[in-house]
């Protein structure tokens, strides 16, 4: 089964490009200049002035997720300040999601942030409305394993994905698979209805030292 989630991705590409725009192979497996992974952006979010916050992932950023997820017909979400009872935790959240009527699926994120920005929290969803098995496995592997990439300081964009292609067909909502890679943990879980899934996600969260 693994083999053929690696082998629709080809398909799923092809598809992706003359339906959402097209997702670019990221120099580490094609040796071109596009890259699938959201990249470190020019645009800067004014941190807060004067205020060191280690709540988040370091080196993370909210724009270079939101402006990567755009390739699969996400709209950079908007951010909302946090409510005065939760500002301990986190001070700026976003969420956004987008259906893709011709896939059949629904793709989400949710972003918690700290006060420069950087992650605290990542949720990546991709909901199965209508595709077949092999076509939604195949979405989530292409989606949750890019957003897998997303960068910080002490990312292995290589060591992420792969994680994703090899755990996705064997997870469900109590078997979740981990993996911890500086200070992000990764989480993949999902429900499914016998071996069909409905619903896949990846949550990615600080790990304290």
């Amino acid at each position: 089964m693994k083999r053929l989630i690696s082998g629709s991705l080809a398909f799923v590409l092809l598809l992706l490009c003359s339906c959402t725009g097209g997702v670019e192979a990221s120099p580490s497996e094609s040796g071109g200049e596009g890259s699938t992974a959201p990249s470190k952006s020019a645009e800067t979010l004014a941190p807060t002035e004067g205020v060191e916050d280690a709540r988040g992932i370091l080196g993370s950023h909210a724009t270079d997720i939101r402006m990567g997820l755009t390739e699969f017909g996400l709209e950079e979400a908007p951010f909302s300040s946090a409510p005065d009872d939760a500002k301990e935790v986190f001070a700026h959240s976003c969420t956004t999601s987008y259906t893709d009527q011709i896939l059949g699926v629904t793709y989400d994120y949710s972003l918690t942030l700290d006060s420069n920005f950087q992650v605290i929290g990542a949720s990546f969803g991709i909901v199965n409305n209508s595709a077949e098995e092999d076509m939604y496995q195949a979405l989530a592997a292409l989606y949750l394993g890019f957003c897998a990439t997303m960068p910080y300081d002490e990312s292995d964009t290589a060591a992420a994905k792969q994680f994703v292609l090899d755990n996705l067909y064997d997870i469900n909502a109590k078997n979740r698979a981990e993996l911890v890679i500086g200070d992000a943990k990764f989480e993949l879980y999902g429900l499914k209805a016998g071996y069909h899934f409905g619903q896949c996600w990846l949550d990615v969260s600080k790990v304290n030292k």
